[in-house]
């Protein structure tokens, strides 16, 4: 069972790796119109390296900074993006944007199954709670940080109300575009706000990446016989197969979710396989079964 739990850990770790810097490739390309490579080699290596060098430590001090960073940033573009692009609310309610529906609902379940279930198998996220030091260090992290989870996605959403207001079918006609709604409002900024986006989406990706890639060296230096050094490098190695694929310009979403499900079909049995009353065979069997299903129902759709 530790083995089917370290390999669905290592793939959707790797899989989260290549939809962040295929994500702020994409986001510098559209932006700027800059080649991906550049930018994906550049934040996967920045990154790579001072996690390797300084580990876990050097990790959770960068995130201050980023965290801090993005933040700021954030609340200045919402504010620049709400001054550049005048709606009423009166507007954003006639578009329809704002209404509740059966389908916003499907999706507002589905999101917290496929966030919680990815969660759970991301070593850089047990990382931060073993280096809590305390319960109650923990719990106003935890806190802390979904108060400032929420303003951020309270803030962006907004956006997304703004960008379907402005736009309408143009997000879903000749493809669907409604994802990158963001990125159409921010288009239509001056050049200074453009790159403080920039710096923002390559804050927000070195955030992800440089706690995925302390994830790869805790879940390896776990055997016996791989030593910490041996451990970051290897890390390093698989930084290479994720740049190739992030500059291949695969789907962002398609990526996610595929690591979503596989972690929302696998998670379930491997939680029944730490409970005594269960069959650990069974409880394998159930996973290999989950992942069997969500690859092909994501091959077949």
């Amino acid at each position: 069972m530790s083995i089917a739990l370290a390999t669905v850990t290592l793939f959707m770790m790797f899989i989260s790796l290549v939809a962040e810097l295929t994500a702020v490739g994409g986001a510098v390309q559209l932006i700027t119109g800059a080649d991906t490579l550049p930018t994906v080699l550049g934040v996967s290596l920045v990154t790579a390296i001072y996690s390797a060098i300084g580990g876990l430590p050097v990790s959770l001090m960068t995130d201050n900074v980023q965290g801090l960073a993005i933040l700021t940033l954030v609340v200045i573009l919402c504010i620049s993006i709400y001054v550049y692009t005048p709606v009423s609310s009166a507007q954003i309610i006639a578009s329809g944007s704002a209404d509740v529906t059966g389908g916003g609902a499907i999706c507002f379940v589905t999101l917290i199954i496929a966030v919680t279930s990815a969660s759970m198998f991301s070593a850089g996220n047990w990382q931060r709670v073993w280096s809590a030091g305390s319960n109650r260090n923990q719990t106003i992290g935890i806190f802390g940080a979904n108060i400032l989870q929420i303003t951020v996605l309270c803030l962006m959403g907004v956006l997304g109300f703004i960008a379907v207001t402005k736009y309408g079918d143009e997000l879903y006609v000749p493809e669907y575009m409604a994802f990158a709604a963001a990125f159409f409002l921010i288009n239509e900024l001056p050049f200074g706000l453009r790159v403080l986006f920039v710096i923002l989406m390559v804050s927000m990706v070195a955030s992800t990446a440089d706690t995925i890639q302390t994830g790869f060296s805790a879940l390896f230096s776990t055997h016996p016989r791989v030593t910490v050094r041996w451990a970051q490098t290897i890390t390093v190695i698989i930084n290479i197969p994720a740049i190739i694929l992030a500059t291949k310009g695969l789907s962002v979403l398609s990526l996610f979710i595929l690591a979503d499900l596989l972690c929302a079909g696998t998670c379930v049995p491997i939680a029944m396989g730490m409970w005594t009353g269960a069959n650990p065979k069974a409880a394998l069997g159930g996973m290999a079964v989950g992942l069997v299903t969500i690859i092909l129902v994501f091959v077949i759709s």
